[in-house]
């Protein structure tokens, strides 16, 4: 039986074991979907972070919502409300893209770089230091795919 590995057609499908299946991901869709992830905040509440991303070849779009906690960070009222995301780019198994905000008036730009690996996004974000010390900040955060 020839044929590309993990591509059957549904005639073969009743006589393949599961375990002779590999499962791809179709060009230009890795990182598409919904992603949720949690990290504590300063307080020690947990903060949760959600990510609707599409790929279309190696452009990503879509939007984050929450993970800053109320008024921009600073704890108290709700979450902010979803920011599109910008220079979005899938190269293979890494997405990386920006979403700037507004705190108080002010706009800041946060990076985000990650791989993808089935269903979990392991993401190393990069934000200004909002304590006067200069030096980015980066954090890490997994988010799993909902």
């Amino acid at each position: 039986m020839s044929r590309e590995r993990g591509v059957i057609s549904s005639e073969e499908a009743d006589h393949v074991s599961p375990w002779e299946v590999t499962p791809t991901v179709g060009k230009g869709t890795l990182g598409t979907g919904k992603w949720v992830s949690e990290t504590p905040g300063r307080d020690g509440t947990p903060r949760q972070t959600t990510y609707n991303l599409k790929a279309d070849g190696a452009k990503l779009t879509g939007d984050v919502a929450g993970g800053m906690g109320g008024r921009g960070g600073g704890g108290g009222g709700g979450a902010p409300a979803p920011a599109p995301i910008s220079n979005g780019k899938v190269d293979g198994n890494n997405i990386s893209f920006e979403v700037t905000r507004d705190m108080g008036g002010n706009s800041f730009t946060m990076k985000y770089e990650g791989v993808v690996s089935g269903s979990e996004m392991k993401l190393k974000i990069t934000r200004p230091d909002f304590q006067g010390g200069g030096a980015p900040v980066t954090t890490e955060a997994t988010a799993k795919k909902q």
